[in-house]
């Protein structure tokens, strides 16, 4: 038998399926004809197919070197290339291949793929253009046309395209899915679902079908029937990771934070490489106020990938959650190199520049994202909020706040803050109307406005208890933390105050003398600080008048209660209430056996982990203590302490000195413009007209 017959014997052999036999001839063959085109051609494809790509190069290669300008072999020479992911000399081939003979079937389409390969979008697509005006019923040519057009973000046209396939082959799978794919980035969800219907109509087993339907209900915000093609998709594949971290998604949106967790763990377990992974759960604990396995998680997303601006933001908001503002301000700027257009950055950039009092920068930052994003709502309000605290530009703030409202009428406490604004300039412009808009939000459980502000404007005490109790559930709410069940024995009774303001401020003011004059013998009294030490005279009045002075202005809420319960403090005093630079959220945690609102905010806190409130008769008439959350305490004449000590003036000007008339009575506001209402104005103006 000669090598001739040999081949085509190996040729039948190889058709018939009978590989072994089919290769024991190639290898026949060429132990006496190392060159042998056919047997080497075979042979190569052979190899290929087990998967030895680099001996089925060489031997395509032996074979071209009997025949340079045969197409075949060329063809197979550059599809073993694209498979050993060597693009450029694939290209190359396909290239020879075309200038030998311009027509040859396939090239075009084969090449296309490799530009594919290699994210030439547009050159690819004009191959796949010359492979189907060659051949227009090129079913796989329409659906790869399909996919480069969606890269090129050409949605309309790649769904076309997958039409086109689907009408030659109505049996195409995956083309289906692409075109459910494609519908969804038109954002045209309804027909997507249509489309992943009938793909599950034909095969209710694909889990890639269940997890896409799923991914298109999240889109929706139908959360819970995304997860149950979530749960649906891991039934048919329980590694499926992707329906993992998608699972995790739907019930975070569901605020079902720990069975997430669960879902995003059971993801790590399977591809602990996934960025995505880590970042979601990253979310998850951050939204469970653990704050430090947070980061743990966006700093293992950025050891994946250092440039991944998503991660790079959540890791600079979970900073300044817990209030290492250097760092998180650090972060952004990495996240802004990245990405920097990206509105929400720079608004949490500007967040961190506010609380580092950077507060040029800070307002420059919060202007940058609205430059980005006109309608960015927590920018309009933060900016707004800078104008007016810190350079008091009242008309730019309240600018800012008209804007945000009309974007959104609901948008947390903003309302409120835009009639506390206009008030302060006196602007009462249907302002018996804003009033009624915040008595109506109130009522209706709403986050209108804040505690602080809303003292000013409202004379019912129900409504006052319900602001506060809105606010504190809001942005207070109870921390399931171990509570001290009776006050601890160490022979004096542990005396905790809380402030922001232990330095020249009106507190400190009113109660250095308080401070100095409780009883040594059975108390111990300590300073918990949320401010900063100005090193003032008053500053070192107070440091004198305490047993100890503890910082807590850098500590997160769970660590500065942390730190009090391990002060065993056996009566914890907020100073600031709602005023101020408030702490809340430390007294959410329960770190003392009793907790005391005093002086700094004398309404409700609305919150009952506030054991009392120390008042008098007229602050909290006897029979508005219904209204209180906290049960009320009551001090003989005055509830509000004043320092003995203080020198009220070196010299006393006369009326003269004071451009005021020697015997006429002299009337006075003290008070800030907010404070003042059409209603209290009108009667001065009585006053004065009959006097």
């Amino acid at each position: 038998m000669n090598l001739q017959q040999l081949c085509d014997q190996a040729m039948g052999f190889h058709q018939r399926g009978k590989l072994q036999e089919a290769e024991r001839l190639c290898l026949q063959i060429l132990k006496v004809d190392p060159a042998n085109y056919p047997a080497c051609c075979l042979l190569s494809v052979m190899r290929s197919q087990q998967g030895r790509n680099t001996e089925a190069l060489e031997l395509m290669r032996t074979a071209l070197k009997t025949k340079p300008n045969s197409p075949s072999a060329l063809l197979n020479c550059a599809l073993i290339l694209r498979i050993l992911g060597r693009f450029g000399e694939a290209l190359s081939i396909y290239d020879e291949v075309l200038a030998i003979t311009p027509d040859f079937a396939g090239t075009h389409f084969n090449r296309a793929i490799i530009l594919s390969d290699l994210r030439r979008f547009e050159d690819a697509l004009v191959d796949y253009n010359k492979a189907l005006a060659k051949n227009p019923r090129h079913a796989e040519a329409h659906y790869n046309r399909g996919i480069v057009l969606s890269a090129l973000t050409r949605f309309n046209e790649a769904l076309a395209s997958y039409d086109k396939a689907l009408e030659i082959n109505p049996a195409f799978a995956q083309a289906h899915t692409n075109r459910a794919n494609t519908l969804r980035d038109l954002k045209r969800f309804d027909e997507a679902l249509v489309s992943y219907d009938k793909i599950l109509t034909q095969a209710p087993n694909d889990a890639e079908a269940h997890y896409n339907r799923g991914a298109i209900l999240s889109e929706q915000k139908h959360f819970d029937e995304a997860l149950a093609c979530y749960n649906r998709a891991l039934a048919l594949k329980p590694n499926f990771a992707p329906a993992l971290i998608n699972r995790g998604r739907a019930l975070l949106e569901l605020k079902r934070l720990e069975d997430a967790l669960e879902s995003y763990d059971r993801a790590s377990a399977i591809d602990p490489t996934s960025p995505d992974m880590h970042i979601n759960r990253g979310v998850t604990l951050w939204n469970l106020k653990r704050f430090e396995e947070a980061l743990a998680c966006y700093n293992k997303a950025l050891q994946i990938n250092p440039g991944q601006a998503t991660a790079l933001y959540n890791r600079g908001v979970t900073l300044s959650d817990m209030k290492r503002f250097a760092e998180a301000l650090s972060t952004f700027d990495r996240a802004l190199a990245v990405s920097p257009d990206h509105a929400e950055t720079w608004n949490a950039r500007g967040s961190a520049l506010w609380n580092l009092a950077h507060f040029d920068e800070s307002l420059g930052s919060f202007t940058k994202a609205l430059v980005l994003n006109p309608e960015l709502a927590e920018a309009l309000y933060n900016r707004s909020n800078v104008q007016w605290t810190k350079f008091r530009r009242y008309d730019e703030a309240v600018g800012d706040l008209e804007k945000l409202i009309a974007i959104n009428p609901d948008h947390d406490y903003a309302r409120g803050d835009l009639l506390h604004l206009r008030m302060h300039g006196g602007d009462w412009q249907e302002l018996a109307r804003e009033i009624a808009l915040v008595d109506a939000g109130v009522r209706a459980g709403k986050h209108v406005t804040k505690p602080f502000v809303y003292q000013a404007i409202s004379e019912s005490p129900s409504n006052l208890q319900a602001c506060s109790r809105i606010f504190a559930d809001h942005m207070f709410p109870v921390v399931r933390a171990p509570r001290p069940s009776s006050l601890r024995d160490h022979g004096k009774i542990r005396l905790g105050y809380l402030s922001g303001e232990f330095h020249e401020q009106a507190t400190s003011y009113l109660t250095a003398g308080l401070y100095e004059l409780h009883d040594k013998s059975k108390f111990e009294i300590i300073a918990l600080d949320n401010g900063w030490n100005d090193n003032s005279p008053v500053r070192k009045r107070l440091e004198a008048a305490f047993d100890k002075f503890i910082d807590i202005a850098p500590l997160t809420d769970a660590a500065a209660a942390e730190a009090i319960h391990a002060e065993e403090i056996d009566i914890l005093v907020n100073l600031n209430g709602y005023f101020g630079k408030l702490r809340m959220g430390i007294f959410a945690h329960r770190p003392a056996p009793i907790q005391v609102n005093y002086l700094g905010f004398p309404g409700t806190l609305g919150a009952d982990y506030i054991d009392y409130i120390v008042a008098d008769q007229v602050v909290i008439p006897e029979d508005e203590g219904q209204f209180y959350n906290e049960r009320v305490v009551y001090l003989p004449h005055s509830y509000q302490v004043n320092d003995s000590r203080r020198l009220i003036a070196e010299n006393i000007p006369s009326r003269f000195e004071c451009g005021l008339p020697e015997q006429a009575f002299v009337y006075c506001n003290f008070n800030q413009s907010y404070k003042l209402t059409p209603e209290m104005f009108a009667i001065w103006m009585r006053i004065l007209r009959q006097v």
